[in-house]
C-alpha cells in the first residue's frame, strides 16, 4: 500500500457503497427545489435579489452574513422593516421572521399550543 492510498478494507466498503448506490458526494450546483437548508426560497442564489441589494442604500447599514441572535446582536433594521410588510400582505396584528424552520417550531410549538390541544403536521 502507498502512503496516499487507503487501506484495502476501506477501498472495499467504498466500493461496496457505490454499487449499493449508498456512497454520498458533495454536489457544488445540486439541480433542486432546496428543502434540506434554511434558504427554502432561495433567496442565497437569486440573482437579481442579490443584484437589487447591492444597488439598494441598506448595504451601507446591514452585514449580509450571519450574526448572533437577535435578541443579543442580530436584530436589524431591514429585517423588523420585513416583518411589517409581510403582516400587512397576511393582514395581520405583526410578523416573526425566524432564522431556521427549526427555530420557527420551537418557537410554536413552545407558545402556542396549550394543554389538551391537538396539533397535526406533516413530515416536512
Amino acid at each position: 500500500m502507498s502512503q496516499h492510498q487507503l487501506p484495502e478494507h476501506l477501498l472495499k466498503s467504498l466500493m461496496e457503497r457505490e454499487q449499493k448506490g449508498l456512497l454520498r458526494k458533495l454536489n457544488k450546483n445540486f439541480p433542486a427545489i432546496d428543502f434540506c437548508s434554511n434558504d427554502y426560497l432561495g433567496f442565497s442564489k437569486c440573482g437579481m435579489l442579490s443584484t437589487e441589494l447591492s444597488a439598494s442604500s441598506y448595504v451601507q447599514r446591514i452585514t449580509v452574513g450571519s450574526t448572533g441572535s437577535r435578541l443579543i446582536s442580530g436584530n436589524s433594521e431591514l429585517i423588523e422593516n420585513a416583518e411589517k410588510h409581510i403582516a400587512l400582505f397576511h393582514h395581520g396584528p405583526s410578523a416573526l421572521i425566524f432564522n431556521s424552520g427549526y427555530d420557527a417550531n420551537i418557537g410554536l410549538f413552545s407558545c402556542v399550543p396549550q394543554k389538551n390541544d391537538l396539533v397535526l403536521f406533516d413530515e416536512l
